[in-house]
């Protein structure tokens, strides 16, 4: 679930305005595609869904469709739906992995509710004052919250959807029911669902509301949607702190590691050090370094293939250089108009912090899970990022349920800071016999899918033949 404060791309020329509630027989309105960045091959559409599913003769929204189909008409094995990831990846992110893991099937999504051509969520950014981030972790102070709240306020109102009330209504539960209208529409029986990230969330309420239309369900990087705001934040920093053991460890054994014969630890502390005094130059992605933003720097590397940059990038930042390339400028260099995309996260979480003491409640929390690091800067950030903003959509909380034939395929790597091995493991729990759970020894989030190995050939056996893994297997990295 990686934060994405602006997503790249052009947003497609969908508007989402309202229209009649939909016919009868759900229908899909096939165009020309409007993003550059969509494969020749890959066909869009519109679907016309109500905004609010429990008013389904109420006002509607457009959502954006995409279809992959499969080369080889004769031997197509079925249809694959894609969960898109972020919450901000449109419904196609991930074709390009799908198609080269199953050639044989035809592949569909929507763009998620808020994101890319499906009511977009936009922040008019012309006037600076609107335009600032919320911190990295929640003020632990009376004043500090006074100002968080001011500045989200402002910022708020800065940002819409259009139509204005498809704004209360961007939660995962909302985008598996315009997905399962996408299946109706195309007279599909049964398809096959995959998730990644945030788009495992999509992936479970779309079992738990539409299970015994699914023939096979996998689910990488997994979200725990019954993690309450205290133990989504420790669980996270728990994680992170692994993940930094983990890259102790590395340097320790390899001479290449830019900190090897260090103590690695100690270096991440003179990092800190040197960002609160303001001894780094420039800015981390429009932030002035601090030492949130230190450890938000190390965790964005915290993956099996990228530890080499984060020993280097770790040893500059204790130097006082920035190793992240400035771009520079400031609000009035950007379009006037910009994509925000992760207040989706709080209707389908209760993360905003009520107030300065549970702030402080939740770092002290953190900082017992994470001894070293402290705390996770992707998760920690939503407690904060979702103050000011709507809160969760009815359902939101409860644990995942399937009413499919076959159990899921959940897949976790050993350590991924970004969805931690414990929400896969919890939903594992939650889901019984209804799902199998195999976990992947490496560092970083996700990626089997796209990866030979172990994982991918547990994910085609299960796609191909409904081979479901034994409990307890573990793949070697």
């Amino acid at each position: 679930m990686p934060v994405q404060w602006i997503v790249g791309g052009v947003v497609a020329a969908v508007t989402g305005l309202v229209a009649p509630a939909p016919t009868v027989t759900p229908t899909v309105h096939w165009a020309q595609c409007t993003r550059d960045d969509v494969g020749s091959e890959v066909e869009c559409g519109t679907i016309t869904v109500p905004i609010d599913w429990a008013k389904p003769n109420g006002d509607t929204i457009s959502v954006a469709v995409y279809r992959l189909r499969a080369a080889n008409r004769s031997s197509v094995k079925g249809t694959i739906a894609n969960f898109a990831d972020g919450p901000g990846a449109t419904g196609d992110i991930a074709f390009a992995s799908l198609r080269m893991l199953s050639p044989d099937y035809d592949l569909i999504a929507v763009d998620p509710r808020g994101v890319g051509g499906s009511s977009p969520l936009m922040c008019d950014i012309k006037d600076p004052k609107n335009f600032k981030l919320p911190p990295v972790l929640p003020p632990t102070t009376a004043a500090g919250m006074a100002g968080l709240e001011a500045d989200q306020a402002a910022f708020r109102k800065a940002c819409g959807t259009k139509p204005a009330a498809a704004l209360t209504h961007l939660d995962a539960d909302s985008v598996a029911r315009d997905t399962d209208y996408l299946r109706q529409a195309l007279h599909l029986p049964k398809i096959n669902i995959y998730g990644h990230s945030y788009g495992t969330l999509i992936g479970e309420k779309y079992l738990a509301r539409f299970g015994q239309h699914v023939r096979a369900s996998v689910l990488e990087g997994v979200m725990d949607p019954a993690k309450d705001r205290r133990r989504f934040v420790t669980t996270a920093a728990a994680e992170s702190e692994a993940g930094f053991t983990a890259f102790d460890r590395w340097c320790a054994a390899n001479t290449s590691c830019a900190l090897h014969g260090q103590d690695v630890a100690a270096v991440l502390r003179k990092a800190q050090a040197k960002a609160e005094a303001g001894q780094i130059p420039g800015t981390f992605f429009g932030r002035e370094w601090s030492a949130d933003g230190v450890v938000q720097a190390v965790q964005l590397n915290m993956d099996s293939h990228r530890l080499p940059t984060l020993a280097t990038q770790l040893a500059q930042l204790a130097e006082g250089r920035n190793p992240i390339p400035d771009h520079g400028g400031g609000p009035g260099d950007l379009p006037q108009s910009v994509p925000y995309t992760d207040p989706i996260v709080c209707q389908d979480f209760a993360l905003a912090v009520p107030g300065p003491a549970e702030a402080a409640g939740d770092l002290a929390a953190e900082r017992r899970a994470a001894p070293i690091t402290g705390y996770n800067t992707n998760s920690s950030q939503y407690t904060a990022l979702c103050v000011g903003w709507p809160g969760t959509a009815p359902g939101a909380g409860t644990p995942a349920r399937s009413t499919s034939s076959t159990p899921a395929l959940l897949v976790s790597n050993a350590i991924d800071v970004a969805t931690p091995t414990d929400w896969a493991h919890s939903v594992a729990g939650q889901l019984g016999d209804k799902a199998a759970l195999v976990v992947v020894d490496q560092l970083g989030h996700g990626g089997s899918i796209s990866v030979p190995g172990c994982g991918q050939d547990l994910i085609r056996r299960y796609l191909d033949d409904l081979g479901v893994p034994a409990a307890g297997t573990r793949c070697a990295s």
